[in-house]
C-alpha cells in the first residue's frame, strides 16, 4: 500500500496553529486567574479614592465647623479669645497600646462622616498607620474579625450597614451628632438658650448659674 506523504509545508503550518492554540488557552486560562484579582484591586482603589475624597471635603467642612463654633463662643463668653486652647493635635500611640486601634478607627470613622467605609479599607489604613504586615491570608481575615469586633463594641457611635448584593459584607459610618454649625443657627434664631446647654444659657441671659 503506497503512503502518501505529507506536504512539509502544509505539516509545519499545522503545528504552528496547534501551538497558536495552545498559547490562546493557556492565556486565556491566565487571564481568568488574574481577573479576580485585578477587580478586587480595582475596589479597593476605589474605595481609597472615596476616602480621600471624603478627607478633603471634610477637610473644608472642619474649617466651617470651626467658624461656627466661634460664633457659639462670641455669643456665650464675648470675652475670651477663641484661639486661647491653643492646638490639639490627637495621636493614638504605636498600636498595641490600650485603646490605640480604637481611636484610629474611630476618628476615621469621625473624618469621612457621613461616608460609610467597608471593612476592609479600615483595615488597610490600620496596617499602613500602624506598620503591620500580615503575611497570609488568614492573618488579614482575623485582622478584619478583630476590627469588626471593635467597631461593634462601638454600636452607641458607629452604625453596621449591610452593603446590598455582598452576603455578610458591611460598611461602617460614624452616627451623626448636633454639630457647632446647627448649635450656630440655633442662637441666630434667638431660640431658648438652654438649647445648648444651661452653662450657656446663663451667659446669655446673665442669670447666675444654677
Amino acid at each position: 500500500m503506497h503512503r502518501q506523504n505529507t506536504d512539509p509545508t502544509l505539516k509545519w503550518l499545522l503545528n504552528e496553529r496547534a501551538a497558536l492554540v495552545g498559547r490562546i488557552a493557556r492565556l486565556q486560562e491566565s487571564a481568568a486567574a488574574a481577573q479576580a484579582p485585578a477587580e478586587r484591586a480595582q475596589r479597593r482603589a476605589e474605595e481609597l479614592a472615596a476616602l480621600v475624597a471624603a478627607l478633603t471635603a471634610n477637610q473644608q467642612a472642619a474649617v466651617e465647623e470651626l467658624a461656627a463654633l466661634d460664633v457659639v463662643l462670641a455669643a456665650s463668653y464675648p470675652a475670651v479669645n477663641p484661639a486661647a486652647g491653643g492646638v490639639v493635635r490627637a495621636t493614638t500611640g504605636k498600636y498595641g497600646h490600650r485603646g490605640a486601634l480604637r481611636e484610629f478607627l474611630l476618628s476615621q470613622l469621625r473624618r469621612v462622616a457621613p461616608k460609610s467605609v467597608g471593612t476592609g479599607a479600615l483595615a488597610r489604613l490600620a496596617l499602613a498607620e500602624f506598620n503591620l504586615r500580615p503575611l497570609t491570608e488568614r492573618e488579614r481575615t482575623n485582622f478584619r474579625k478583630q476590627l469588626r469586633i471593635q467597631l461593634r463594641k462601638e454600636a452607641a457611635v458607629v452604625e453596621e450597614l449591610p452593603v446590598p448584593g455582598q452576603s455578610g459584607a458591611v460598611q461602617w459610618r460614624w452616627r451623626a451628632q448636633p454639630s457647632f454649625g446647627d448649635i450656630a443657627r440655633e442662637l441666630n434664631r434667638g431660640q431658648d438658650a438652654y438649647a445648648i446647654g444651661p452653662e450657656v444659657g446663663c451667659q446669655r441671659t446673665g442669670s447666675p448659674p444654677g
